[in-house]
């Protein structure tokens, strides 16, 4: 027996390698914003959770209460701290839905350099040319 014939395995890995480094870079274009949008929903999970706990710890305190002062204070404890939780959330999840928000690096127009009106070639001198015949205008 011959040896197998290696080039057709080679040209198949060249088309799904070409086809899979076109897949990452499309996925690459649009991983910021599918980043922004994962610590979003980060962010949105912590706070529940967090107000979820200070829903159970209240809830506990409200059964321990004796006197209608105790339930006053267990309920502006609670208050105090979920406005706690939503304020120190809020600049986390700003930040996140504004990373979020942000174009694609592709995306980004960038500024044309200003030209001059025309361009100036400036060739070497010789002693016996004049000035004016050596500065030439390009188009």
């Amino acid at each position: 027996m011959g040896k197998p014939d290696t080039t057709a395995a080679f040209k198949s890995f060249d088309f799904y390698q070409a086809m899979f480094d076109g897949a990452d870079l499309y996925m690459s274009f649009w991983q910021p914003a599918l980043k922004g949008i994962g610590r979003t929903q980060l962010e949105l999970a912590q706070l529940a959770a967090k107000s979820g706990q200070s829903t159970l710890q209240w809830m506990t305190q409200l059964s321990t209460c004796r006197s209608p002062f105790d339930v006053f204070n267990a309920n502006l404890k609670y208050f105090e701290t979920l406005t706690a939780h939503h304020r120190d959330s809020a600049e986390k999840l700003t930040a996140a839905m504004a990373k979020a928000a942000e174009p694609p690096p592709a995306l980004n127009v960038l500024q044309i350099p200003a030209r001059s009106s025309h361009d100036i070639l400036v060739l070497p001198q010789d002693e016996h040319e004049d000035d004016h015949l050596t500065r030439r205008k390009v188009a």
